[in-house]
């Protein structure tokens, strides 16, 4: 099992899709310009190791903040994903909706996180790592890990994400208190 999502200036999400662990490819946000706050998604589906946490049609919020988080495939690819049932996260409203105002980077029918044809490998765009811990004003990103058992299971050398996981908490915690009013 392995996941990736957005990390600073790469995308680990864009290396799984370049190396073909995933398919698509992500593109400049549609309106041009770095994105950096919380947005909601919808959980399409709760029978993957990256949804146990959560009930299909949940709507949780986590962080995002990229320039290049605009996810596209062609048609036929997108029409695959969907039908397979690979799409497992989408930008929404707070209702649950997945309109165009709700998509922030212009992604390709709303897709926020999609897996592999396997379902071992999920690739997504915002940062439910940051939204574990109450600290940071929101555990929703909980979830996306209530599956860890399986995926600690797996080979150590598919944690992709694993070791970055600490350290980005820590560092976003800091940066959360500095801005807290008094």
């Amino acid at each position: 099992m392995a996941a990736g999502w957005c990390s600073a200036s790469a995308t680990v999400f864009q290396i799984l899709c370049e190396s073909g662990l995933l398919p698509g490819v992500l593109m400049r946000n549609a309106r041009l310009k770095f994105i950096c706050h919380d947005v909601h998604l919808r959980v399409e589906r709760s029978d993957s190791p990256f949804t146990r946490g959560y009930n299909a049609g949940q709507v949780i919020r986590v962080p995002v903040a990229h320039g290049e988080g605009n996810y596209e495939a062609d048609a036929e690819t997108l029409q695959r994903l969907e039908g397979d049932g690979r799409v497992l996260y989408r930008y929404c409203s707070a209702d649950g909706i997945v309109d165009e105002q709700s998509n922030i980077n212009g992604a390709a029918a709303g897709i926020a996180g999609i897996v592999s044809d396997r379902g071992n490998v999920l690739g997504m765009m915002p940062h439910p790592e940051n939204h574990v811990e109450a600290i940071m004003g929101c555990t929703d990103g909980r979830g996306l890990f209530a599956g860890s058992s399986s995926i600690s299971a797996a080979p150590r050398s598919a944690a992709i994400s694993a070791s970055i996981i600490p350290s980005s908490l820590a560092s976003h915690a800091a940066r959360a208190s500095e801005r807290r009013p008094n």
